[in-house]
């Protein structure tokens, strides 16, 4: 869910209880799902909106990991894909969410970017398309910049730490900051061709 402030900025609501205990719990992604559908009608949230908050959840566990100073980024990479193979399937398309094009990155994919990228904690990173954001984990969140178009992913993005959040189109939004590292999943589809920069 979300709120908004007397300024007029949306702000994440709380996480509806039970998800982190949801994602913990060895039942299979299958049982999880069906957790998940239960909490949606128990507390009257919308199973998307109900989803996008696990999304959230997800990414700040995964986040935790790709920071973790004592594994390996072997290890990183095992303990992320064991995170994905754990978690609910999240399945749940509403008019907005297919109209958006929003396709999540998966977690191990997302760090395998980042390590490839060299990426670190100190490093901000832009993402152009950042959802709830993903590829940002790991980086200097502080200092990186989350652009989406979506208003809930936009507070969940604010939630998780991102010093710069804006919510602009990307085929016409041009950061007034360069950053070292780019990481984005855009939408897929089809859309017009767009001149960005001459190219």
């Amino acid at each position: 869910g979300q709120t908004v402030s007397a300024g007029g900025q949306i702000v994440s609501a709380p996480a509806p209880t039970g998800i982190p205990a949801i994602l913990a719990s060895t039942d299979t992604p299958q049982a999880k799902s069906a957790a998940l559908r239960k909490l949606s009608a128990d507390q009257g949230i919308p199973i998307k909106d109900v989803q996008e908050q696990v999304e959230a959840e997800i990414v700040k566990q995964a986040d935790v990991i790709a920071r973790n100073t004592i594994l390996s980024p072997f290890q990183k990479f095992g303990t992320l894909r064991a995170l994905y193979d754990r978690q609910p399937t999240l399945s749940a398309r509403t008019s907005t969410s297919v109209e958006l094009q929003a396709y999540s990155t998966p977690a191990p994919l997302s760090y395998a970017l980042s390590y490839a990228a060299g990426v670190t904690p100190e490093a901000p990173v832009y993402d152009a398309t950042a959802g709830n954001g993903m590829l940002l984990i790991g980086s200097n969140l502080k200092s990186g910049h989350g652009n989406e178009l979506d208003p809930k992913r936009v507070a969940n993005l604010q939630g998780f730490g991102v010093g710069t959040v804006t919510p602009h189109d990307a085929t016409t939004y041009t950061p007034g900051t360069t950053y070292p590292f780019v990481q984005l999943n855009p939408p897929f589809g089809g859309i017009d061709n767009v001149n960005f920069g001459g190219y």
